[in-house]
């Protein structure tokens, strides 16, 4: 297994998350109002997330994309600016910046994608709306991956939707965030070194499909909560004589649907 899946995940995250809001919820109804608490100042969870972000990235410096660089600093300020305006300290309204962050982070991902195509060719990612990152499978030494030339999925949308594709020989696992949106990973014509990988997933109010390798052998293990999660592979290893790869599905998806075919 790669060093990612021995990071916090967003699966775990969000589990955290469910089980702080459980508790304030248990002891608002016993009469402690914690709740009420937190909600009026729920800027200073962003800067939470922010600052265990930021500790955990201490492990695993060099080998993460420049969404996971700038995350952490970005909720922390967000927090801050929101928490400063809770506070009546800066006089703006919290939803009238909504928008224009959504727009910030589309146009930012746009230029990003336009300069990285640049005059290389064809590229095996496509992207439609805001789709944070996706890592290619340009094998080049100095690549953010455990060794050169290593290829991680890391797709992140929000608000729209995301396609991810490779060729990679040398997939090591990764992460798939689909947030009021969709996401689509194509890895059929992707091979791994590794006997085992796992693809972490998390589908909040949207969907994601992911295409595997028919000589990969799938085990889902994704906790889904009114929503839905399908698994129509099947390895064919054997009839293509090619020596079979296990790949672990991993996540929470909560009001969307998961599938995995070949």
């Amino acid at each position: 297994m790669s060093k990612h899946n021995d990071n916090m995940t967003p699966r775990t995250l969000f589990g955290i998350g469910l089980v702080a809001f459980a508790v304030l919820l248990f002891l608002n109804n016993i009469g402690i109002p914690f709740l009420g608490l937190v909600l009026k100042n729920w800027p200073v969870l962003l800067i939470i997330a922010g600052a265990v972000q930021l500790y955990g990235r201490r492990e695993k410096e060099g080998t993460e994309t420049r969404c996971r660089q700038y995350l952490p600093h970005t909720l922390i300020g967000l927090g801050v600016l929101f928490q400063l305006a809770n506070w009546h300290i800066l006089n703006f309204s919290i939803s009238a910046l909504i928008i224009p962050i959504i727009l910030l982070i589309a146009g930012i991902n746009l230029i990003r994608q336009k300069a990285s195509s640049g005059p290389k060719g064809d590229s095996d990612t496509s992207t439609i709306g805001i789709v944070i990152d996706g890592e290619l499978d340009q094998e080049q030494p100095g690549t953010t991956s455990e060794q050169p030339g290593d290829t991680k999925i890391d797709v992140f949308t929000i608000l729209g939707g995301g396609n991810f594709s490779t060729r990679s020989k040398r997939l090591t696992g990764g992460s798939v965030i689909a947030i009021l949106g969709g996401a689509e990973v194509d890895i059929r014509e992707a091979d791994s070194k590794n006997g085992a990988i796992e693809i972490d997933v998390l589908a909040f109010m949207g969907g994601a499909e992911i295409k595997v390798p028919a000589h990969f052998n799938v085990t889902v293990k994704v906790l889904p909560m009114l929503g839905g999660v399908t698994n129509k592979t099947t390895c064919l290893a054997d009839k293509l004589g090619m020596p079979e790869k296990h790949l672990v599905i991993t996540g929470m998806v909560l009001l969307g649907g998961l599938e995995i075919t070949n």
